[in-house]
């Protein structure tokens, strides 16, 4: 379990967390609703934090708290409040980390194996440039 813990970035988790919320609460302001889509970043930055994609896609929903209590606390607009929409908000806020959490940690792999195959590419063109 500790070994799991010191895996985590947690700066990246925080930060992506906070940004998140707070682009996601002022994307709700009259006026500022632009920015409303960009708040997914936050999400995506802590995805692409994680290890692999399991840790992503965790981390993706856990960083999404925050925005379920923004929610809950009248950040992102009035609601009635009932056990219900609770229940769907939290629901709602779990997947949607989940998800960019999944995606931003398939942009690392993506990276890694496109920077791999690179340094095979130009490993192979030395090689070549070496034999004639």
């Amino acid at each position: 379990m500790r070994e799991m813990l010191n895996e985590i970035d947690w700066k990246s988790l925080i930060f992506g967390a906070a940004f998140c919320a707070v682009i996601a609460m002022f994307g709700s302001s009259p006026g500022l609703e632009i920015l409303a889509p960009f708040a997914s970043v936050g999400l995506l930055y802590i995805g692409y934090k994680g290890k692999n994609l399991t840790y992503g896609t965790i981390l993706g929903a856990i960083g999404a708290i925050p925005l379920f209590l923004v929610a809950m606390y009248g950040g992102l607009g009035s609601f009635t409040i009932t056990s219900t929409t609770v229940v769907l908000i939290l629901i709602s806020c779990l997947i949607i980390g989940a998800l960019l959490g999944f995606v931003g940690a398939l942009f690392h792999k993506n990276y890694i194996k496109t920077k791999k195959a690179k340094e095979q590419r130009e490993k192979n063109k030395k090689n070549k440039n070496k034999k004639k």
